[in-house]
């Protein structure tokens, strides 16, 4: 069975067409810019970090609303995918870099933003470097302890920045059908579950908790793993928080 980084590695070169990807990421941009606080009207644009950014789908449709976009993603491929994207948009204010989720490395991503600050704004970014949002969609199937990834969510963070997870929700009945048919033997967690997110979200020290329904959409799946259905529909839930301003 390939790992989750090498099966992304495979499939990068085709995402831009994928029809699925490219829809979960129109209704997780509209969910989030209906509930995200730095992306509403009047806010001063964030330096935003998409994490697990893909080719940079999502990314390319947040990208007009933030101050800078770092994305960061474990496939090398993917990376190379989403800086061409970025560059052939113009999108100077962007980049991707590679960042291991469950084992992260706090120099590169840091380090990157920071270019982008000195490029956009002329002037070195102000120390420690931090986001104002950090968001990532159907990400928890690659995460190995949800609990550190809250932690490492909020010490990226600005005083006030918002962490903001889209995916879907594990309470619903097929949403371990949500995956690559055939593979779902790597997945540590086919979506959230909605009350044990905001009790963790809490419990890391995240205010202004906010988990909903957002959307549901369409997914073709296996037959033979859905008991001879092509389709199923699933849930999606969002899952915001906020770090302290002091």
């Amino acid at each position: 069975m390939a790992s989750s980084t090498t099966r992304f590695d495979q499939v990068a070169a085709a995402w831009e067409a994928d029809p699925t990807c490219r829809r979960s990421c129109e209704l997780a941009y509209t969910a989030l810019m209906q509930h995200t606080p730095q992306l509403q009207p009047g806010a001063k644009k964030p330096d935003v970090m998409e994490v697990e950014c893909g080719s940079g789908i999502l990314s390319a449709m947040l990208a007009p609303h933030a101050h800078t976009l770092t994305g960061t993603d474990t496939s090398e491929a993917m990376v190379a995918a989403f800086n061409a994207n970025a560059a052939a948009r113009g999108a100077d204010h962007t980049t991707a870099v590679r960042f291991e989720i469950n084992n992260p490395d706090f120099t590169a991503a840091p380090a990157a933003v920071a270019q982008l600050i000195q490029r956009v704004d002329g002037k070195a970014a102000e120390e420690p470097v931090r986001w104002d949002l950090l968001f990532c969609s159907t990400l928890a199937h690659q995460l190995v302890d949800m609990k550190q990834w809250l932690q490492i969510g909020y010490f990226c963070l600005a005083p006030g920045g918002s962490l903001v997870m889209v995916d879907v929700d594990n309470t619903a009945a097929d949403a371990a059908l949500f995956r690559f048919a055939g593979e779902h033997g790597d997945v540590a967690m086919p979506g959230l579950k909605p009350d044990e997110m905001e009790k963790l979200l809490e419990g890391a020290g995240y205010e202004d908790v906010l988990v909903k329904r957002v959307f549901s959409m369409e997914r073709a799946v296996d037959p033979k793993e859905a008991g001879g259905r092509t389709s199923i529909e699933l849930p999606f839930v969002l899952c915001r928080g906020t770090k302290p301003l002091r």
